[in-house]
């Protein structure tokens, strides 16, 4: 009796905060409660529903802008809903991917914290956060949040694979076997099952069953080229249009006479996905003139608004260009050099000589079997690398992106500048020192402690560029080499 008393006696006072407009207190006041009730339904209740009375979603203008990529009008939108309504955890979290986009991450940790800060049960606020604080490649505090996040939501599977990208798993390791025991929910759908899947296959590479490692990759891409429905004949069909048909007459396309207002200038890293874009973007961007952008989606984009029927008309180069730096310029760049590595821009390099003959290109390239098993283990949150999710696909993708990058480099010798990665590791100061000399920029030894420099890492390297640079990464395929002597061998036959 005397519990349902003192239940009564602390709700009617954070009422009372609610009748003042004291959302502050009042959340404030049920919080408390709950610390002496913690398992009391009705406090909990009631909590939440004065905690998304508070909550607005982001409306249509907000949306609409978000998804043109008008960030900064998305910015000046969310903070003009704050003005009315300032305990609005769903707006400072678009708020916070707004600022993530734009690779501010100290707002982006700020608003997310806020959010959570309004809303403690958020869930998606806290794994948000640790996104943030993974990219800033803070992992203590990016495991703290995940964790926080799996605990108001434990069946949630993209939690545990976020968990295990940042986690070092040993022997019987709670979350792991965690993992295993969701596994077996009847109910969950194949898209969970395919999170669930990559992440055990890290864990149990982690701890060097490789065999029930591979066998997790297996069913995790299985699921994975399932779900996007993938042919390698889309992309086929695309290889052969660029090739064959875009370029029948072999003619070489440059325009000299297209200039900016503005002084950007951009250097493009392309290649394939795990090739080493990201630690060669994280050494040239120690450069003091030079800005690193990540993987910029906008060269596709573009290109996807002209169409392929048109791409000889000068007025296309003219429109890639503008549509280009009028994003970027979005971005508000603090340098006037800054890097683009979206690797799958060595597709559409004949539009990035004709559109920014300014631009510098860099081709990095790495083992084929390392480049291709690398690709298979990842999950990418990206569209884009459907053809990553099958072994074969991967043969016949790389043999084609291997005939591509020569017919490029036979049509733009000067243009493009090849590096590889093995060599880079084994030899940094010889491969750097002329690679420098292309971007005209002078290099210094110095430039090899870039695991030192802050900066977001939005890929799948994550701590890879956090450390010294190492040799022996294009050998981890060898583990499961048993597993692999067909891809293997079939690699070695047709590439």
């Amino acid at each position: 009796m005397g519990d349902v008393l003192s239940i009564d006696r602390s709700i009617y006072k954070a009422k009372k905060y609610i009748n003042q407009n004291d959302f502050k207190s009042a959340k404030n006041q049920y919080l408390k409660i709950l610390l002496k009730f913690p398992k009391n339904i009705r406090i909990f209740n009631e909590l939440k529903n004065l905690i998304n009375s508070q909550n607005i979603e982001p409306n249509d203008e907000i949306i609409n802008s978000f998804n043109q990529g008008k960030f900064q009008e998305v910015i000046s939108l969310c903070y003009k809903v704050l003005e009315k309504h300032p305990y609005s955890y769903s707006i400072y979290n678009i708020l916070a991917i707004t600022y993530q986009i734009l690779r501010n991450y100290n707002f982006s940790i700020e608003s997310f914290s806020k959010a959570i800060d309004i809303n403690p049960y958020y869930a998606d606020g806290y794994y948000n956060l640790g996104v943030a604080y993974t990219q800033n490649a803070d992992f203590e505090k990016a495991l703290k949040n995940y964790t926080k996040a799996l605990s108001l939501n434990p069946n949630n599977t993209v939690f545990h694979r976020s968990i295990s990208l940042i986690k070092k798993y040993e022997h019987n390791d709670d979350h792991l076997n965690k993992m295993l025991t969701l596994l077996k929910n009847q109910r969950m759908q194949e898209n969970q099952k395919t999170q669930l899947y990559f992440a055990l296959a890290k864990a149990f590479e982690d701890i060097r069953d490789y065999k029930k490692s591979f066998d997790f990759y297996i069913k995790g891409n299985y699921l994975r080229k399932k779900e996007f429905k993938y042919n390698i004949k889309e992309d086929q069909i695309l290889f052969k249009n660029i090739r064959e048909e875009l370029f029948k007459k072999n003619e070489v396309f440059t325009n000299n006479n297209l200039k900016t207002k503005n002084q950007l200038k951009p250097i493009f890293i392309v290649g394939l996905p795990r090739s080493g874009s990201s630690l060669l973007e994280k050494i040239i961007s120690c450069h003091p003139k030079v800005h690193a952008c990540g993987e910029l989606d906008l060269i596709e984009k573009g290109i996807k608004i002209i169409q392929l029927d048109n791409i000889f008309k000068n007025k296309n180069s003219k429109f890639l260009r503008s549509f280009y730096f009028e994003n970027i310029l979005q971005l508000k760049i603090p340098k006037n050099i800054f890097i683009d590595k979206m690797p799958l821009n060595f597709r559409w390099i004949d539009f990035i000589v004709s559109s920014f003959p300014e631009a510098k290109i860099i081709h990095i390239s790495r083992s084929p079997v390392a480049t291709c098993w690398s690709m298979f283990k990842q999950y990418f949150n990206s569209y884009g690398n459907q053809f990553a999710y099958d072994l074969d696909d991967l043969v016949e993708y790389y043999k084609m992106y291997d005939e591509l990058m020569k017919f490029w480099n036979e049509l733009y010798p000067k243009k493009i500048y090849n590096i590889n990665y093995e060599l880079l590791t084994e030899s940094p100061t010889k491969q750097l020192t002329p690679l420098f000399r292309y971007l005209n920029l002078e290099y210094k030894n110095d430039f090899l402690q870039f695991y030192k420099n802050d900066g977001l890492i939005e890929t799948a390297s994550l701590s890879q560029v956090r450390k010294k640079l190492y040799t022996g990464s294009s050998l981890n395929y060898l583990n499961f080499k048993a597993f692999l002597n067909e891809f293997i061998k079939k690699f070695n036959n047709e590439v």
